[in-house]
Parts: structure tokens; C-alpha cells; sequence
């Protein structure tokens, strides 16, 4: 038996997709595997369109059609010598990037953070509706989306525009009404369509239900199988247990049937009451009448056969050996039942996916204009894709979805045009099997491949995110990128005395041994004391808070440490997220990070369920400090640039500054960057208007307490603790010191 060690409804439809070799039927399959021959989509190819979605001032150019090619409203105006020439929505980079989009087949646009990669796929959906319609093309244009929570946010953007789109999947989180309302499973449908829906689901759950009593039952081991065994007993070879005749009245219920088992326990010597046999009755009790009719009928030849007329003389081993033929003779009937009910499940199945189908397909047909699916859905009813056959598909996150995959969402006979937009320098695709990811490089996506062999790409270059002192840090890795006039606008991040600081330790990591992932005690309580400080003391909403980790740990630690502050605080405000379960991966239904929505709590995420999001206040723990060095994936380039790119205000980062710097270079390169301005040091500067020229320095969690309860006097100024010692590796447990000291000093 092989057992998958993740989610297999992600899996298989993509291995179904495989073994059916579908590839072959894609239309653009050449141009998407090699790279070349990307030339226009046919509906673009050498056809005036419309680009108002493009601009500000859409009347100008409303009625005007233009090659996607040749020159654009803007540029054909200003060429003309006309004052007021239209003003383009997309920044330079942008507006390149949304050429290329029309003009090849395939299209790539590398997105760096806070560029507006979404921003763009929207308005390349619009122009894209606007050519199809024209061309009488009424199919709609399909999205796809790795997360539900990357779904949701392109359809909320696209729904002022195109109000009749559909959301595929019932597992929005969106709190939208008007998004809502277009889920596909909320769309009304006619009376009959709607009842022929009903009663075929409710026949499949019935022989879903069925097979599950079969399962259980089939489960009942040793004493348990009793009670299935007597419920199964005709009338007359009961009587031979009871000693009496068998009434109408008497053979029904739990009452006969307890009376039943224990004359039957009585009957094989057991010492003790049959265990658990209130539950086991209930199991009985379960099984469908038909099958018991069945089951009576072979258990009287058995009777007749091997049990005498006067039973309680029986030898105990003769006892035992009728009772395992009946046992033998019930888990045949058992598993016949199950076999042959699985396969009239399966045919309910097939008949409810057809008449569900059909009716999605109805309700496509009725000038929806665009259709969204999580990239799991769309591989999963690539049967709905094939009869929908939409002629473009744009593929947001193409970065971090897997190559087969993507390529299982293709499935229409009739696409032409597809647009990849993504960012391979961010987050990968997530391979459950480490081997497959080292030995044949599994985790480089479809659309990382056709970058690295060369394809025809666009990249995005103007951030509209982070202050420019945030974006320094992410700048190396995109030597391109700059800043929006607007960043320059936000405003500096209240109650500390720099937006951006690393806050070096040398508190080692937790010893956990009930999980392989890491945690860090000091670090969680120091940051969750710093977030309820931005809150309570500096006005943030909670919902700008977001405490940011690579661990599940320390995720989990993170909650339970602000859950503990809010049940001792005075005022009832509560800043913890719902202390839920994690899920696994964040490919499947749901996301941790669509916490934000809740504005009463601090946003508590993993980096690798932060890939998209922002917040105005970053709290970063690393977690990783030990005495071996180890950094585990703290050191990948695409979680540090995750993790230093989400920040809009202000970023406080904590970890061992010194291991991070020898273990990897890339964290040395920024950590001696935020050296050089100021911005790293063994003690945080908190800013207060008692304190205006000295300010308050705090590095432990007591300190921040002590913050909290308006306690400065106890805490030393700045100007008293310029000339501090470096701090002595210790546990969490206690100050044991360590051979290894921590570097850096605050500036």
C-alpha cells in the first residue's frame, strides 16, 4: 500500500494529467516548452483593439482602436502635437511589460515586490475582454491562482469591472458580498436543473454513508464482532440462545439485542461484559436490513450445521469455531458489499460531476465575462475546461506553482494566448520529497525553466510598497528596482528611532523535541511584547501588526504567548489570532495569512504563507541561534527576500546577528548595509515623549514589559547605556554562559 506524505487531491489529477499524455493537445504546447516561435495570439494577431482600460481619461480614447504593436493613444497624441494627450494607469515598466502581453503567445512578466504584478493582470484581462468581444468571441477568459487568498484578491479587483464573473471552488475566505454572491455553488439555477442536482447528491451521500457503516463494521475485531453477529441471528437459532420463543415485539431494538448478546457472551464463557458493547450495538444497528436479511439466511446454515440442539453442552472450543465461521462468513458478505458498492458509488459519482458540469457550463455560457479557479481546481475539472475551452488563461503566482501543475490547468483545445505572471527570485514550487527537489530539481517552475532558457520576458520595476530604506535591502537582488513617488510619503514607523533594525542576540534556540521545527522563546516574547507596544501604547490598529517567522513553532509560540497577555489584561482587548490548527501546505484550500481581515487581531504568519502580503509594521523573528551555526533555510535567498520585502513602514528584525552573518552571505551583505546607517544593534531604541532627547533601550522581553506598564524610570536612557558590554550567550532557561559572544553594539 502507498500512503502520500502530503495532500493526494493535489496530486493526482496532475499524475492522471500525465498518464494521459494531454500534453500533446495543448495548442501552444511548442511555443510554451521551447520558448520560440512566440508570436501574437490569433485574436491579436494584426487586429485593432481597444486600450481604454489603460488610461486615466478612457474618453479620450473611447471608440479608437489600435495595433497592440504599432503606436499607442499616448504616443500617437503627443506625436500629433495635442496638449492633452491621454494619461497612461501604468508606470514605464509596466506599460512595456503590457505590450509584450499582447503581442506573444506566451507571455512571462517577472514581478518583484510591490510592483503591481496583479495590478497588471487585471488590466490585461480587461483589454483582453474588450478583443474578444469584438471578435465574437463569448468564451470567457479563465484565471488561475495557486492560494484561494491570491484568487480572491484579482476577482475583487476585477468585479468593478466585469460584475458577471464567476469564482470557481467553494473555499473563498473573501469577505466581499458582491464576491460572494458570484461563487459558483451561490448561483441560483433553474428548478429542474436545481432538483436533479439534489437528488444526486443525495443519493451519493447515502451510499457514501452506507459504505462508511460497511467500513466500520467491517473494522469490529474479536468481542466487538459479537453484536453485528447476533443482530445477523434468525428468530430460531436466537430462540436456541434466549430459551424461549422470539415475539414480534422483542426482536427489535437495542434492548433485544443487548438481551441477544449477553446470552450469547453467557454462551462462550466470557468472564467479563462485553466491551465498549453499547457502541458496537450502535455499529450493528447501522447496517442496511437488506443486508442483515442476507446475512440471516447463511447464518442458519451455519446454525444447522454446527450448533446442537441443546447449545450450552457445546465443548468451548466448538463454541469458538461456530462463531468464526460466522465471523469468516460476515467479513465476505462484508467486503462483497463493499466492492460491489463502490463502484455503483462511483457511477453516482460520474452521473453527479456530469449534471454539476453541465450546469456550471450553463450558467458560463450566460456572457460571463472571465472565470477563476485555485490551480488544484482547475487540474481537478480539466473535463470543465476542455468543454468551456477558454482562449486565454493568465496564471498569476507562476512562480511557485509546480510545472505539471500548471501545465494540468491547460486543458482547453481552444487556448491561444497565455500570461504567466510570477516571481522565480520569491518563493519556489513546495516538493514534499527533498530528493526529488535536489536530485532532479522539481522545485523550478514552468515559468523560473523558459526565464533561465532564455524566453522573451518582461520585468516590473517601480515599487509602490516600502520606504526606500526598506526596499535597500531587497535592491541587490533586483538591481532594477525603484521607488514610487509615493513610498517617499509614508510615514516614518512610530515609537522606535529607526524604520528599519536588526536586533542581535545570543539567546539559543528552544530545545523542542515533539517537532522537527524550531522555536525561540526569547525572540517570541520579546517581538509579541513589541507588537501589544505598537498597539497599546503607539495607536496601531493590530491588524498593521503582522509578527513574521520561517517556523510552524514559532508561529504557534507567537499565539500562545499573545493569547496568554490577553487573558491577564485588565481591559478584555484581545490582540492573539484564534490559536487554530495549522494546515500543511499553503497549495491547498486555505491560508493562514487571511488572518488580516480579522482587524481585532496581530496578524501571525510563516514566511512561506506571506508571499504577496504587506503590513505596515514587520516584526521578523529568525529563531536560529545555536551553537553549531546551522541556519536550516533561513540562508535561501528566495525566504530572505520573502521576508525583507513585506514591510511598508517599519521593519524590526531579531535574531543572532553574528551566526546569520558567518552562515550566510547574503544576510551579511544586509545585516553590514544596516550597520553602516545606524541600523543594527544589541539594543532596540524605543522613542518616547517624556524621553524626547534620550529615549528608552530595551532588549528583553522584561524591558518591554516594564515599557508596557509605564515603568521608564527603571529603564535606562540612551545616553546611559552607550558603553555597553557585549552580551553573553545564554538559554532561555536561565544565563548559563556561552563560549560564543554576540557581535555588534548599538549605534
Amino acid at each position: 500500500m502507498l500512503e502520500s506524505p502530503g495532500y493526494w487531491g493535489a496530486y493526482q489529477p496532475v499524475l492522471e494529467w500525465l498518464a494521459a499524455e494531454e500534453l500533446k493537445q495543448v495548442p501552444i504546447a511548442n511555443s510554451l516548452l521551447s520558448g520560440r516561435e512566440l508570436v501574437p495570439p490569433d485574436y491579436l494577431n494584426a487586429t485593432p483593439i481597444s486600450l481604454s482600460p489603460l488610461y486615466e481619461d478612457a474618453w479620450k480614447v473611447k471608440g479608437e482602436k489600435f495595433d497592440a504593436a504599432g503606436v499607442w493613444p499616448h504616443d500617437a497624441q503627443a506625436n500629433r502635437g495635442e496638449v492633452r494627450a491621454p494619461k497612461m494607469i501604468l508606470d514605464v515598466s509596466q506599460t512595456s511589460a503590457m505590450r509584450a502581453i499582447l503581442t506573444t503567445s506566451v507571455s512571462l512578466v517577472q514581478g518583484p515586490p510591490g510592483t503591481g504584478k496583479s495590478f497588471l493582470g487585471a488590466k490585461a484581462a480587461q483589454v483582453f475582454h474588450k478583443a474578444l468581444f469584438e471578435r465574437g468571441y463569448m468564451e470567457p477568459i479563465l484565471v488561475v491562482c495557486l492560494t484561494n487568498h491570491a484568487l480572491d484578491q484579482f476577482l475583487e479587483d476585477m468585479l468593478p469591472v466585469m460584475p458577471q464573473l464567476l469564482r470557481f471552488g467553494g473555499c473563498s475566505k473573501s469577505d466581499n458580498p458582491k464576491l460572494k454572491e458570484r461563487v459558483i455553488s451561490r448561483i441560483p439555477l433553474g428548478s429542474e436543473r436545481r432538483n436533479r442536482l439534489q437528488e444526486l447528491k443525495n443519493a451519493l451521500v447515502k451510499s457514501g454513508t452506507k459504505l462508511q457503516d460497511l467500513w466500520a463494521a467491517l473494522q469490529l475485531q474479536a468481542e466487538a464482532i459479537l453484536p453485528l453477529i447476533a443482530r445477523c441471528m434468525n428468530p430460531r437459532t436466537a430462540e436456541m440462545f434466549l430459551g424461549r420463543s422470539d415475539r414480534k415485539e422483542d426482536a427489535a431494538g437495542d434492548a433485544y439485542l443487548l438481551t441477544l448478546l449477553t446470552a450469547v457472551g453467557k454462551w462462550l464463557d466470557l468472564d467479563s461484559e462485553l466491551t465498549h458493547a453499547e457502541k458496537a450495538v450502535s455499529t450493528a444497528e447501522k447496517l442496511d436490513e437488506d443486508f442483515i436479511e442476507k446475512m440471516k439466511h447463511k447464518f442458519a446454515d451455519i446454525a444447522s450445521d454446527e450448533l446442537r440442539r441443546d447449545i450450552w453442552r457445546m465443548k468451548r472450543g466448538d463454541k469458538w469455531y461456530t462463531i468464526e465461521l460466522m465471523q469468516k462468513a460476515l467479513y465476505s458478505a462484508i467486503e462483497t458489499e463493499i466492492r460491489t458498492g463502490l463502484i455503483a458509488l462511483e457511477t453516482k459519482s460520474t452521473e453527479f460531476q456530469t449534471a454539476k458540469m453541465s450546469a456550471d457550463l450553463s450558467l458560463c455560457y450566460a456572457q460571463t465575462p472571465l472565470v477563476g479557479m485555485t490551480a488544484n481546481y482547475a487540474a481537478r475539472h480539466r473535463a470543465l475546461l476542455h468543454k468551456l475551452q477558454p482562449r486565454v488563461c493568465i496564471v498569476e503566482e507562476a512562480g511557485e506553482l509546480l510545472e505539471s501543475q500548471l501545465l494540468a490547468c491547460l486543458s482547453s483545445p481552444a487556448l491561444e494566448h497565455l500570461v504567466l505572471i510570477g516571481d522565480h527570485q520569491q518563493l519556489r514550487p513546495k516538493v514534499s520529497d527533498f530528493k526529488l527537489e535536489r536530485d532532479f530539481h522539481l522545485d523550478i517552475s514552468l515559468f523560473e525553466r523558459l526565464l533561465s532558457n532564455g524566453t522573451r520576458s518582461s520585468s516590473l520595476s517601480l515599487q509602490l510598497r516600502m520606504r526606500p530604506e526598506i526596499c535597500d535591502l531587497v535592491r541587490p537582488f533586483y538591481s532594477h528596482l525603484q521607488d514610487h513617488d509615493r513610498v517617499f510619503q509614508h510615514p516614518p514607523c512610530r515609537g522606535v528611532h529607526r524604520n528599519v533594525f536588526f536586533l542581535t542576540h545570543g539567546v539559543y534556540e528552544d530545545e523542542v523535541f515533539r517537532t522537527s521545527s524550531k522555536q525561540n522563546s526569547h525572540e517570541a516574547r520579546f517581538l509579541a511584547k513589541l507588537a501589544e507596544y505598537f498597539v497599546l501604547v503607539k495607536g496601531y490598529q493590530p491588524s498593521e501588526v503582522t509578527l513574521l517567522t520561517p517556523y510552524l513553532g514559532q508561529k504557534r509560540l507567537f499565539k500562545e504567548i499573545l493569547a496568554q497577555s490577553d487573558e491577564s489584561r485588565a481591559d478584555g482587548r484581545t490582540l492573539a489570532p484564534p490559536l487554530m490548527p495549522d494546515r500543511g501546505q499553503r497549495t491547498h484550500e486555505d491560508d493562514d495569512h487571511k488572518q488580516k481581515e480579522h482587524p481585532d487581531h496581530v496578524v501571525v504568519a510563516t514566511i512561506d504563507d506571506y508571499q504577496g502580503e504587506e503590513n505596515k509594521i514587520i516584526l521578523l523573528s529568525l529563531v536560529r541561534s545555536n551553537p553549531t551555526g546551522k541556519l536550516g533555510f533561513v540562508g535561501i535567498e528566495n525566504r530572505i527576500i520573502v521576508a525583507l520585502s513585506r514591510a511598508q513602514h517599519g521593519m524590526i528584525m531579531m535574531g543572532n546577528g553574528d551566526q546569520m552573518a558567518e552562515g550566510s552571505p547574503l544576510w551579511a551583505r544586509a545585516l553590514e548595509h544596516m550597520k553602516q546607517r545606524h541600523g543594527y544593534g544589541q539594543h532596540l531604541h524605543l522613542t518616547h515623549r517624556r524621553f524626547p532627547d534620550k529615549g528608552l533601550l530595551v532588549n528583553r522581553p522584561e524591558d518591554m514589559d516594564k515599557v508596557l506598564h509605564g515603568d521608564y524610570e527603571s529603564l535606562q536612557s540612551v545616553k546611559q547605556r552607550v558603553h555597553v558590554s557585549k552580551q553573553s550567550h545564554a538559554t532561555p532557561g536561565g544565563g548559563r554562559k556561552r563560549s560564543r559572544p554576540a557581535s555588534g553594539t548599538s549605534k
